[in-house]
C-alpha cells in the first residue's frame, strides 16, 4: 500500500516489520525503506524476523529516523488542533490499547495523555488505539513530506486513514473530481502490490539482494515508468 514515486520510503506505524513476506516484496521496488525508531529505544525492543535480517544489515530496509523532535513537535501541535474534528472510518474508537514511546511525542501530547489518566513506564505509554493511530498518521506524514519519502504501510486501514487525513475528511469530493476528470492519481496508490511478486516467503533475503544488484537498471526503469503514469 501507499505507492508514490520516490525511490525511498518510510514504513509506519510500527517499529518492527510485521509481515516479512510483504517487506521483502516492497524491497524489490524501493531503494531504501526507513522506519521510526527513537534513539532512546533499546535494541531489545527492535525484534525483527531472522528472515529479513540480511536486508536490514545491507541497509536496504530498517534504517532508522531517530532524531524526530522537530517532527514530533509539528505532529503534536496538529494532533491537538485536529483532535475530535475528524475520525477516519477505519480507525474507529474501540477498547484496544497500543503502546507508544514517549520520545515520539512532544510534551504537549504527553501531558494531554497523562491528564487523560494514561501514565508512562520506562518511556512507554499505554493509550487507546484510536488516539495512537491518529497521532502516528501525523508524525509519519511530516517525516515523509520533509524527507521526500513515500509513505508505506502494510495495513489497508492505515493507508485509507492516511488518505482521509490528507484530504482533511473531504475525500468524497476528491473522488468526485476523479470521476469528472478521469485522472489516474486518485486510485494509483493501491496498485504496487499487483505489480510485484506476492509470495516471497520461500525466497531467502540474500537472493533478493543479489536480484536487486543484478536488476538495478530494470528496477529504476520501473520506478520511472510509474512516475510517468502518475
Amino acid at each position: 500500500m501507499g505507492i508514490q514515486t520516490m525511490q525511498d520510503a518510510l514504513y509506519y506505524p510500527y517499529i518492527n516489520f510485521k509481515d516479512s513476506n510483504w517487506i521483502k516484496t516492497m524491497s524489490l521496488f524501493y531503494n531504501r525503506i526507513y522506519r521510526i525508531v527513537p534513539i532512546s529505544i533499546e535494541s531489545s525492543y527492535v525484534n525483527d524476523s531472522d528472515e529479513i535480517k540480511p536486508l536490514i544489515e545491507s541497509g536496504m530496509i530498517g534504517k532508522s529516523f531517530n532524531s524526530i523532535e522537530q517532527y514530533s513537535k509539528q505532529a503534536s501541535k496538529l494532533f491537538i488542533e485536529k483532535l475530535g474534528q475528524w475520525n477516519a472510518q477505519t480507525l474507529k474508537h474501540n477498547n484496544e490499547f497500543s503502546r507508544i514511546h514517549t520520545y515520539k511525542m512532544d510534551h504537549q501530547v504527553r501531558n494531554l495523555f497523562e491528564e487523560m489518566g494514561f501514565s508512562s513506564k520506562d518511556n512507554w505509554m499505554e493509550v487507546p488505539d484510536y488516539l495512537v493511530s491518529q497521532y502516528m498518521l501525523y508524525l509519519a506524514e511530516f517525516i515523509s513530506e520533509n524527507n521526500k519519502l513515500s509513505l508505506l504501510t502494510d495495513k489497508t486501514e492505515w493507508w485509507t486513514a492516511t488518505n482521509y487525513y490528507r484530504y482533511d475528511g473531504e475525500i468524497e469530493s476528491s473522488y468526485a473530481d476523479y470521476y469528472r476528470n478521469r485522472t489516474p492519481y486518485s486510485i494509483f496508490s493501491i496498485m504496487l502490490e499487483n505489480l510485484l511478486p506476492k509470495d516471497l516467503s520461500d525466497v531467502p533475503a540474500d537472493k533478493i539482494i543479489t536480484f536487486r544488484e543484478k536488476r538495478v537498471d530494470e528496477i529504476k526503469n520501473l520506478r520511472q515508468a510509474i512516475t510517468q503514469l502518475n
